[in-house]
């Protein structure tokens, strides 16, 4: 006879990483000192922080706390925290999309995916669509359309690892003019801008996760040269 229980704390660290986990599963993990209390706080506050730390030590966990805590005083505070796992960079080193660095579009499309699961997640567009900045984009009425196309751009992009010679039907899967958007960092911020505006959004906070330790050097220069600009 099988006997099902409730995942224990040590159930839970043994068996997954901290991206994997659920809200809950989070805050029944997480024991907060004095020293994350600060870290928390400075990742929730203004300007960019950069944590640093070994593979284990937490450093997910703090992020995820934060965003966390972002969503529950959301209403109050107007602050958004949106929470962006990279550990996939590494399929997309030297890359092209159409003569266009296929890692900087990727990493900008994974922005505007995460941004977009946060608004519906925190109900800010409906299912229906209704409300929803990224209509006027991607011409997509359907919440989950919109989702499922940013996913299947994210997956097209990571198939031109994969495929060194003729490439041209994935380029056109993806869409060209998509690519020129997408590459385009005044595109996305002004997206963005776009969604603070609609929603009466104070602040954006992205979280990144996965940055340091799986970009390659190359990569970590385009990714800290597209939010300097």
């Amino acid at each position: 006879m099988n006997v099902s229980r409730a995942a224990t704390s040590e159930d839970l660290l043994q068996t997954a990483r901290c991206e994997d986990l659920l809200y809950e599963q989070i805050r029944q993990v997480s024991v907060l000192g004095e020293f994350e209390r600060r870290i928390i706080d400075s990742l929730k506050g203004s300007g960019a922080n950069l944590l640093e730390g070994a593979r284990g030590v937490g450093k997910s966990m703090l992020l995820r706390m934060a965003e966390i805590e972002l969503d529950t005083e959301f209403t109050a505070e107007r602050k958004l925290g949106v929470y962006v796992n990279f550990k996939t960079s590494t399929l997309l080193e030297g890359v092209k999309a159409d003569q266009r660095d296929a890692f900087q579009i990727w990493v900008n499309i994974k922005l505007l995916e995460a941004l977009h699961e946060k608004l519906l997640a925190l109900n800010l567009i409906a299912k229906s669509g209704s409300d929803d900045p990224y209509y006027r984009v991607f011409g997509i009425k359907s919440v989950r359309e919109t989702k499922a196309q940013l996913e299947d751009k994210i997956h097209l992009l990571q198939k031109l690892a994969f495929r060194k010679t003729d490439q041209t039907a994935i380029i056109d899967q993806i869409g060209k003019d998509f690519l020129a958007k997408a590459q385009d960092t005044t595109f996305l911020t002004n997206v963005i801008k776009e969604v603070t505006e609609l929603f009466s959004i104070k602040k954006v906070v992205f979280f990144f996760d996965e940055a340091a330790h799986t970009f390659i050097p190359a990569q970590q220069t385009i990714f800290f040269e597209i939010f300097t600009k």
